[in-house]
């Protein structure tokens, strides 16, 4: 094997974890529980918010920041298998990915 194949093939790899390490913090939430029972979600994609012509009347009412997509999980607990202190559990999930607060 030469060389720059090496170096094309740890690039590659490097690359790849970069990309997978990128994505967002909520995903990781998302994929966890996606496929669990009790657990729905559906997604709206950026190409999907264009065609709404988003106007915010009031000035504190800001959308700040490159919007690509909004997903929201519902979560049913009369058809979930999960532990009893889910809330807290989730709570504490939500509470580490420190985001921003909008307007601060």
């Amino acid at each position: 094997m030469s060389i720059i194949y090496r170096i094309g093939i740890v690039m590659a790899l490097l690359l790849a974890s970069l990309v997978s390490n990128a994505q967002s913090k909520s995903y990781r939430i998302y994929n966890e529980f996606d496929q669990q029972d009790g657990f729905s979600w559906f997604s709206v994609s950026k190409s999907m918010l264009d065609v709404v012509d988003l106007t915010l009347d009031d000035e504190n009412k800001k959308v700040t920041g490159d919007l690509k997509e909004i997903r929201i999980m519902f979560y049913n607990p009369e058809k979930a298998q999960l532990h009893k202190n889910f809330y807290r559990m989730m709570n504490y999930k939500l509470s580490r990915m420190r985001y921003k607060k909008a307007g601060t």
